[in-house]
């Protein structure tokens, strides 16, 4: 079972990854998909679909609940669990797919890191951000994959459209380390302000990063 990664969380919650090998039938074997989820997921690319399914099989996972809970999404295209107290996000990129369930608002981001993120860096990194960071390091490339992958992971978390991850979303300063890190960030959006503690590692050469709401 190619389940790469399960952690608990130090409050109520726990985050996974898996490394997809398998077919969609394979998923589809094991998943019973409510009504709402079948209408999704029949309009997806073949691709999307496999992601689909198997984020939503290490959901079931994770839950550890003998039946599922149907993972819905509101107005606002956040995925939620169907009459169920915990919160939950869902990432995927290449091969890879990662959950977390948390008592409270969270979000997680995996991603495979490449060279051309310093193109786009400035539509994401603020004023604030550039000062602790350095071009010349040779971490600078994996330093810009963890602030858009925490950044990504507190819009995740936020839920709601129309942020301005370069100026609402803010990453305190980090060292980064390829071996897991903690830092902290936050979403400042007019007077409404939500804080995050965060962390990212390595695995599998991907960037994973966590985002649980304080």
């Amino acid at each position: 079972m190619p389940l790469i990664l399960k952690n608990e969380l130090k409050e109520e919650g726990v985050y996974g990854v898996w490394k997809v090998s398998e077919d969609e039938q394979y998923f589809l074997s094991l998943l019973q998909l409510f009504p709402s989820e079948q209408s999704e997921v029949s309009l997806l690319s073949a691709r999307k679909r496999l992601e689909w399914l198997a984020s939503r099989y290490l959901l079931h996972i994770l839950l550890g609940e003998e039946d599922r809970i149907p993972c819905l999404k509101d107005r606002y295209g956040k995925p939620h669990l169907n009459g169920s107290h915990f919160q939950i996000s869902l990432s995927h990129s290449g091969d890879l797919v990662a959950v977390v369930i948390y008592a409270l608002p969270c979000g997680i981001d995996v991603q495979y890191p490449v060279e051309k993120i310093h193109r786009i860096a400035k539509r994401f990194v603020n004023d604030d951000e550039q000062k602790y960071l350095n071009p010349a390091d040779q971490d600078y490339i994996m330093e810009l994959h963890t602030i858009w992958g925490a950044k990504e992971a507190i819009y995740k978390a936020y839920g709601r459209k129309g942020v301005d991850f370069k100026n609402e979303i803010k990453i305190d300063p980090f060292t980064y380390n390829s071996s897991f890190f903690n830092f902290s960030g936050f979403l400042q959006r007019e007077t409404y302000t939500m804080e995050f503690e965060c962390s990212a590692d390595l695995i599998h050469d991907f960037v994973l990063v966590l985002a649980l709401s304080n």
